[in-house]
């Protein structure tokens, strides 16, 4: 692998991770309408996407990373907005599809070129946060058949693990004096204000 350009020096990198690709000059579309340029790195765990800093050309910052565990697809679409693109046909533009239907598009001439690639990478991670996620699962309850105590009241040498209970009380300020009441009531308990 090339030595980073100087805007991963910009990047918090997770231990393990490294960079699969780059690409510099990207047109970036968010879901709620925002467009940026700026460069979408492809590592082994994610996605991620930075821009300069405003009036500074050398200057970058993380706009956001995507884990590959919380995307749902990838796909080609052709770039509608550059005039550039519209004869290079449907890859011009890569499609990220994300949970809760948040998606991406970066566009650069051939971002296609990538999707298999990072189809793979996408499936790796998946499957590597599902093992640690079900290696998560069966170590408590291995650890209660071992010892016969559930793991909250184990002791592990003089401190006692057990579980909390919180609860939580809402209180609604009065519009007319301050005064903070249950979020049940009615009137005030000061001023006899209706709260609703």
């Amino acid at each position: 692998m090339s030595t980073l350009p100087n805007w991963g020096k910009a990047v918090d990198w997770m231990d393990g991770e490294r960079p699969i690709e780059w690409f510099e000059d990207v047109k970036e579309f968010h879901t709620h309408g925002g467009k940026k340029k700026g460069v979408l790195i492809i590592t082994n765990f994610r996605l991620i996407f930075m821009s300069t800093l405003a009036g500074y050309s050398n200057v970058y910052a993380v706009d956001y990373s995507i884990d590959f565990s919380n995307i749902i697809s990838v796909s080609p679409e052709k770039d509608k907005s550059d005039w550039r693109f519209k004869k290079g046909g449907f890859n011009q533009t890569l499609v990220v599809l994300v949970r809760d239907r948040e998606h991406f598009e970066f566009a650069k001439e051939g971002m296609h070129d990538v999707i298999p690639e990072l189809e793979e990478l996408i499936s790796v991670r998946k499957a590597e946060v599902k093992a640690k996620h079900a290696e998560a699962q069966t170590k408590p309850a291995q650890t209660e058949r071992s010892s016969g105590v559930p793991p909250e009241t184990q002791a592990t040498g003089q401190t006692i693990l057990k579980e909390k209970e919180i609860h939580v009380v809402v209180k609604i300020p009065c519009r007319y004096c301050g005064t903070l009441n249950d979020q049940f009531a009615a009137k005030c308990e000061s001023c006899g204000a209706s709260i609703r």
